[in-house]
């Protein structure tokens, strides 16, 4: 092939030259089941998942860290002297995702979570005694 390649003479030039196309599908795919679902129905549910979980962790004696009121689908709790990280492994080992952040675990439900997954998150929870409840 013989043509000339000429390189930007700013930061431009360090672009990559192929879109994402793959990453971009799943984009759009993930964009249309949103405005399905309708962007009010996934922020209640997200909200009302994370109230349950809210509840369900301050009846064990966890602290919640995240703000009040609630304005995204993330929240962070700790259980006083228990380390983050042996909490979040315990829940690892029985299927929830969860990460420890700063001395908390980090929740994340999304509108796809649902408050039975809340009762068994709040099961593994009392089954290993890592909160009382009250």
């Amino acid at each position: 092939l013989d043509y000339k390649l000429d390189f930007y003479d700013s930061a431009r030039r360090y672009e990559p030259g192929t879109l994402p196309t793959a990453n971009l599908a799943g984009l759009s795919a993930a964009l249309d089941l949103l405005t399905e679902v309708s962007l009010e129905t996934v922020r209640s549910r997200i909200l009302e998942t994370c109230g349950a979980l809210r509840r369900g962790l301050e009846e064990r004696g966890w602290r919640i860290a995240s703000p009040e009121p609630p304005r995204s689908g993330i929240l962070s709790a700790s259980l006083p002297g228990t380390d983050s990280r042996v909490l979040a492994k315990r829940l690892e080992e029985n299927d929830v995702i969860a990460s420890p952040r700063e001395a908390a675990v980090r929740f994340s439900p999304h509108f796809y979570n649902d408050g039975a997954e809340v009762s068994r998150i709040l099961s593994v929870l009392d089954r290993y005694n890592l909160g009382v409840v009250g």
